[in-house]
């Protein structure tokens, strides 16, 4: 038996493996996989089950329910001695949707940590002490537990209001004595967007969950001279946001193909076509979605063109269309670029 005693801590985003004695003859275990969320108090977490339900559940000795519990690997690899036959599991979980567990998690761990008073004072019904939640979303009518916890405007948090002037005006350096800036993106705003912080946000080091609009979101404080752009591109290139690439496969996800990768593609990923300094009709968007129907990918694709279109294998266009229908092809399956950004 390999069970956490009382107090242990479990890393966010590692796997459990939990045996309840469900009671189905001797020599019989079903070992049910936990998705760590996060830490809530001694040996309580909140975790995610494989069909997508989060609850607080005591991972320990203590807990009465729990015959065995055996821990994952560091990289998800299933503990030595636990085959599929008595593994219920996620089975097939893409990185959005495990990151969309994640997230969603900690902002229920969020608020439950504030309901029981755990950390400093509580500021409004959040502790000022809370973990910070990595992306803004909409607060949840109610809490674990049956808590009711409404956001109104402005007050509980207190509500970030970003300074007059026209979005995308910001300084690229941070003047003296510092600037909040927006951490994840909303619907309204921006990574970098600086707002005032208000008086009753809930801070904890350089960081502070505040309301903008009915959404919890993270400020982030940036020390005078630092330039506020280069952060900006960093933190979105660490949260995956640019759009003219698409998310790698995470852990036993099925490789997609050409056609699966071409549905995910967005047509304008930076915006309103007028961004795109090329001018002209947009036409990679069909071309691709042609491609996806005929089923195959660029690469046999270039194989029909070339048996139907009689240009000579000699011809130095065979060559170059062969090569830049290679060089596509491997930036849509490998580097996951999102061609129809392109014009």
């Amino acid at each position: 038996m390999a069970l956490v005693p009382g107090g242990g801590l479990l890393a966010q985003g590692s796997l459990v493996y939990v045996d309840y004695e469900s009671g189905g003859g001797v020599g019989f275990n079903e070992y049910h996989e936990r998705l760590i969320i996060s830490h809530i108090q001694g040996d309580e977490y909140l975790v995610a089950s494989p069909t997508f339900d989060l609850f607080i559940e005591q991972l320990s000795a203590r807990n009465a329910d729990i015959a065995d519990m055996r821990l994952g690997g560091l990289n998800g690899e299933v503990p030595i001695g636990l085959g599929a036959d008595v593994i219920f599991g996620f089975g097939l979980i893409n990185r959005v949707q495990r990151n969309g567990l994640l997230l969603e998690g900690e902002r229920l761990a969020v608020l439950e940590r504030a309901h029981r008073g755990i950390g400093a004072a509580a500021v409004g019904g959040i502790g000022a002490a809370a973990v910070a939640v990595p992306v803004p979303a909409v607060v949840p009518p109610a809490a674990l537990g049956g808590v009711a916890f409404a956001v109104p405007a402005a007050g509980v948090l207190g509500a970030a209001v970003p300074p007059p002037g026209p979005r995308g005006g910001l300084k690229r350096l941070v003047p003296p004595g510092g600037a909040w800036v927006l951490d994840e993106p909303t619907a309204d705003f921006d990574i970098g967007d600086v707002f005032a912080l208000p008086a009753g946000a809930a801070q904890l080091g350089g960081r502070a969950l505040v309301v903008i609009g009915r959404e919890v979101c993270v400020l982030k404080e940036l020390l005078e001279g630092a330039d506020i752009f280069e952060y900006s591109r960093a933190r979105s290139d660490m949260l995956n946001l640019d759009k003219r690439t698409m998310p790698l496969p995470f852990r036993g996800e099925v490789e997609p193909t050409f056609g699966q990768l071409v549905g995910q593609m967005d047509a304008h990923p930076l915006g309103v076509e007028s961004e795109n300094p090329l001018v002209g009709p947009s036409t990679v968007d069909w071309a691709l979605r042609a491609v996806g129907t005929q089923g195959g990918d660029l690469l046999s694709r270039h194989q029909r063109w070339r048996s139907e279109s009689g240009v000579k294998g000699s011809n130095p266009i065979v060559h170059e269309h062969h090569l830049l229908s290679m060089l596509l092809q491997y930036a849509v399956c490998f580097d996951r670029l999102n061609l129809k950004g392109l014009l």
